[in-house]
């Protein structure tokens, strides 16, 4: 189920409209391309800064048409997402990563990512409720609240924390809930 509705999420809702999720993109971009930076400028092409400035605009809208320009590359402040370790954005970039290799445009990387998130979100979800013994139930119910679904479906970095939160519960819970094997 949440496959589903995440995809449908991944889709219908507005790009970078989800909070944050446009400081999100770049911090995940700059690390499918190989650059971890934070704290200090960062070097993004101008077409991904560009896409991520324009929701101060309201300008929501996907662009699907026009690949972004490698070669023109700006500097710009780090989005307020550079302090996340690089491993909170890894589903993300892979997604864009992928969306890279058929020289995509900010839609179609935005898109890729949010795809790559949700489809984490939604294994990791099932591997907790297969593993667990006791509390199914309760890992179920979270994992399926909607707006699990909704920042799994972004590009958030919350799906990442949110599940290494569930993955901590599994490990250090009082009674013995791994699987014998």
């Amino acid at each position: 189920m949440s496959l589903f509705f995440g995809v449908l999420s991944a889709i219908l809702v507005p790009q970078l409209s989800v909070s944050d999720e446009n400081m999100h993109y770049m911090r995940a971009y700059g690390i499918s391309q190989g650059r971890v930076e934070s704290n200090s400028p960062c070097t993004l092409p101008k077409d991904v800064i560009k896409r991520a400035e324009a929701v101060y605009e309201g300008n929501f809208s996907a662009d699907y048409s026009k690949p972004i320009d490698r070669n023109i590359m700006d500097v710009h402040k780090c989005s307020s997402a550079s302090g996340y370790p690089p491993i909170m954005h890894l589903p993300q970039t892979i997604g864009i990563g992928i969306a890279s290799l058929f020289n995509g445009s900010t839609g179609l990387t935005i898109l890729f990512g949010r795809l790559a998130n949700v489809l984490f979100y939604s294994i990791a979800v099932y591997l907790i409720i297969k593993w667990v013994r006791i509390g199914k139930w309760a890992f179920t119910a979270i994992g399926l609240i909607p707006l699990m679904i909704h920042m799994a479906a972004s590009l958030s970095s919350d799906c990442m924390m949110n599940k290494c939160g569930s993955l901590y519960n599994y490990c250090f819970y009082p009674e013995p809930i791994h699987p014998k094997g």
